[in-house]
């Protein structure tokens, strides 16, 4: 039946490629076209298809020795007439068409769309088609329907001609095996062969063109069906529809293109007969009935789910005259299901517990709810009177299992349960359980079990650089490297060559590993390699005023730097450098300190080692002016003029350090020669000079910016102290305003190439007048004696550094 238009079915884009006679045949069906085509010369009937000649079954049988013998001479007579056809065909093809074309050239009387091809080359002839192809396409192609017309540009159904191919085939005719070419080339020379070009288009936009075409003269046809409505079971009726012969339409759209040739092409409307009838459903009513009568329950894996009655109702049909489910229906039922039951397919993996332990995550099956058996499996159990149906699920089982991993797991937790220690000269430590065990690798596939050298490195690193440490306690004093008591050569750990290590004892099942470490030459010892030449830089603070014990601590920590060495490619730490630590233990005294109080303004109160700042800094004018990258550097929350004034002093340049809350001062050697610190203090002055091998630097440093100026109030302020005796007063800290300073400098080398451009910024609050009295002191009432304004804001940009202060309790820094 051909389809109607509403239910053409989809098909890909279709490539006609209709053979002529002799190609792509056996040698048997080429002999019989040539019977064929002798058919066509003797009878002038080109469209008569079929042997020439006939043999009729003998009338009469004959006996004995007489039927043997006439039956061996009509064999032989038969034979020498089928030899006789191809000799005849070779001798006549031969006499007409004359040789073979050679090369590109094609048959004579070879024609696409009544053109003839022959005569010309490859280019000439694709050049010819594609003007003819393009000729056709220009043409729109005309629809008839019950008096309605449509006209259609070719390619809006996609078609689109293959020239290169059409010449191909053309080129094929009288080219083929020895009896079919001669009968090709007999008829192309006589009749002509007409080929088809070759050619593709859109079978669904032909569909969308003919459904506009037939808008309102089509109707679907309607299946009847089952309904029912509590114990009541009714059909509804079907009726036939009518729709477009879509098969004719396409046999005459193909006509006209094999013929290049503009026709139009006439659809008609043609019955659509139901697929389910009224009469059919009838037959099968008890069936029905009895698959009704209860409510059918799907099951799966401990999963219950339920279809009605009145649902199921909807999905009966019938097919060779037997109750079945409508596909339509119940698969789209059955997979709403689908969701419930899809799983997807996991393999089984060895995981780390928190414990430092492996275990096995076990794997898991695909599900997939199988629609089609499953409605399939529930059609016959109605017809055999059941209700409950298991549903059909495909499973597939992945290819890591437990039972892959069983092997691997054991030998991954006899790894993970010994462990691993790592030795030095001095010293082991094992190495952290879970870390160690999660550098394991294991293959299921191989069953090959490895470390990962990215993860071990991690895992060792932290540890080697606790045992690594640079040269401790030596210094450079009086052009001379000594070793004061407590001095400590470097080493370093080899971790490449330590992870490397622990991974072979690791694998071959050892629980010790030495560090591969390297013990440095001890620099005491007069290595050549250290070699300090001429003062890079020098700076001078003044503290010939200070208290006795702010002198104090200036000097006993301009004595712990003195001759500290910085190695090529090192860092100076002035905590590291003075020992780490600043307390009375180690020769300080309480002075005073900067804290941040209450709302952040700043207060001077007694502290242990107030007045190293002062050291730090100049270290740091220092480092500033010989060019040295500098590292961690903090600004002081008020502004101290003493440390501007000296040479090298700067309004701007100042360092704050304390040991006890990790606030550090550091800078970069990036030489290939060593450094050395030289401080020196007189009882008024200290000095520190930066020492090493002149690089040829040149250090520019403009003057320094100031901004965002904040006046100081100048009122005394009074502020009690336990620290003081009673009758005691100390002026502690004088008003100066705040503001932003910005200190821009530019270091080149020696061809004047720039190596390091960088703008120090600094924010300082305003500072007040402030003196410290102990008990029995008459504080004086305030008197304001001036009233900053509210204008300028010293609070330092978001984006600028700010030093770093803990917030849990105030941050003494020297003053």
């Amino acid at each position: 039946m051909a389809a109607c238009l509403l239910f053409i079915a989809r098909r890909p884009a279709v490539v006609v490629t209709t053979k002529l006679p002799g190609q792509g045949m056996t040698e048997t069906a080429r002999r019989r076209d040539a019977s064929l085509l002798l058919s066509i010369v003797r009878d002038q009937r080109p469209t008569t298809f079929g042997w020439p000649f006939r043999f009729s079954p003998d009338e009469h049988v004959s006996t004995g020795r007489d039927a043997g013998g006439a039956q061996r001479a009509r064999i032989a007579a038969r034979a020498l007439i089928l030899l006789a056809i191809p000799a005849a065909l070779l001798l006549v093809s031969g006499m007409i068409a004359g040789l073979p074309p050679r090369g590109s050239e094609i048959e004579q009387g070879v024609r696409v769309g009544g053109a003839e091809l022959s005569g010309g080359s490859q280019t000439q002839v694709t050049s010819e088609l594609n003007s003819r192809f393009a000729a056709f396409q220009q043409r729109p192609l005309t629809f008839r329907l019950d008096g309605r017309t449509a006209e259609v540009d070719p390619a809006d159904l996609g078609l689109r001609f293959d020239s290169s191919a059409t010449y191909a085939r053309a080129l094929g005719v009288g080219r083929g095996g020895t009896f079919g070419a001669a009968a090709e080339r007999l008829a192309a020379h006589t009749i002509g062969v007409d080929i088809a070009p070759v050619y593709s288009y859109d079978p669904t936009r032909l569909a969308q063109v003919l459904s506009a075409l037939s808008e309102g003269s089509v109707v679907a046809p309607v299946d009847a069906s089952f309904s029912l409505q509590g114990n009541a079971l009714s059909i509804n009726p079907s009726s036939a529809g009518t729709g477009v012969d879509s098969r004719d339409v396409e046999r005459q759209l193909r006509a006209a293109i094999n013929g290049l040739k503009v026709v139009p092409i006439e659809a008609r409307i043609i019955t659509v007969k139901p697929t389910t009838t009224t009469a059919a459903l009838q037959a099968i009513t008890d069936p029905a009935i009895q698959a009704l009568s209860e409510t059918v329950y799907l099951s799966d894996s401990g999963q219950y789910w339920t279809i009605t009655p009145e649902a199921l109702a909807t999905a009966i049909t019938v097919r060779d005259k037997r109750l079945a489910l409508n596909p339509l229906v119940m698969d789209s039922m059955l997979d709403t299901l689908s969701p419930a039951i899809h799983r997807e397919m996991k393999d089984a993996t060895i995981v780390l517990g928190d414990d430092g332990r492996f275990r096995i995550d076990p794997e898991l099956s695909s599900r997939d709810l199988d629609v089609r058996a499953s409605r399939l499996a529930l059609q016959q159990s109605l017809l055999g009177g059941q209700h409950q149906v298991a549903l059909v699920v495909n499973e597939a089982t992945p290819k890591i299992t437990t039972a892959t991993l069983d092997p691997l797991l054991g030998r991954a937790n006899d790894i993970a349960d010994r462990g691993m220690v790592v030795t030095w000269p001095d010293g082991e430590q094992t190495l952290d359980g879970v870390a160690f065990a999660g550098t394991l690798r294991m293959d299921p596939t191989t069953q090959s079990l490895t470390v990962d050298q990215e993860a071990m490195f991690k895992v060792v690193e932290p540890v080697a650089r606790g045992v690594s440490r640079p040269a401790t306690g030596y210094r450079w004093k009086g052009g001379a490297i000594v070793a004061p008591e407590g001095a400590l050569p470097g080493r370093s750990v080899d971790i490449a060559a330590s992870v490397r290590a622990i991974t072979r004892n690791t694998l071959g099942g050892e629980g010790r590993t030495a560090l591969i470490v390297d013990e440095q030459k001890d620099p005491a010892a007069g290595d050549s390699a250290i070699v300090i030449h001429e003062v890079l830089g020098s700076a001078s603070t003044y503290y010939g005023s200070s208290s006795h014990n702010r002198a104090t601590n200036v000097e006993v920590a301009a004595a712990a730097v003195n001759g500290a060495l910085i190695a090529p490619g090192g860092t100076f730490s002035f905590n590291n450098a003075i020992g780490g630590t600043a307390t009375l233990d180690d020769g300080y005294q309480v002075g005073f300190g900067i804290v941040a109080g209450e709302n952040g303004v700043p207060r001077t109160v007694p502290s242990v080692a107030g007045g190293i700042c002062q050291v730090s800094t100049t270290v740091f004018q220092s480092a500033f002016w010989a060019g040295m990258p500098i590292g961690t550097r903090n600004w002081h929350l008020y502004w101290i003029p003493n440390y501007g004034n000296g040479p090298g002093g700067m309004t701007g340049l100042d360092a704050t350090v304390d040991p006890d809350y990790g606030l550090d001062f550091t800078f970069y050697n990036p030489t290939n020669s060593w450094l050395a610190v030289r401080a020196v203090t007189d009882g008024e002055w200290l000095t520190v000079e930066l020492w090493g091998t002149s690089q040829g630097w040149q250090v520019h440093v403009d003057d320094p910016v100031i901004s965002s100026v904040v006046r100081a109030d100048p009122t005394m302020v009074y502020q009690p102290s336990d620290q003081l005796g009673p009758g005691e007063q100390i002026f502690v800290e004088h008003a100066e305003d705040g503001f932003s300073a910005a200190i821009h400098r530019v270091v080149k080398d020696k061809d004047g190439n720039v190596i390091d451009e960088t703008t120090f910024n600094s924010y300082y609050q305003p500072s007040r007048n402030v003196t410290l009295v102990g008990p029995n002191v008459t504080i004086p009432a305030p008197t304001p004696v001036y009233q900053p304004p509210a204008a300028d804001d010293p609070t330092p940009p978001a984006d600028d550094p700010t030093p770093t202060v803990p917030a849990a309790e105030p941050t003494p820094s020297s003053p």
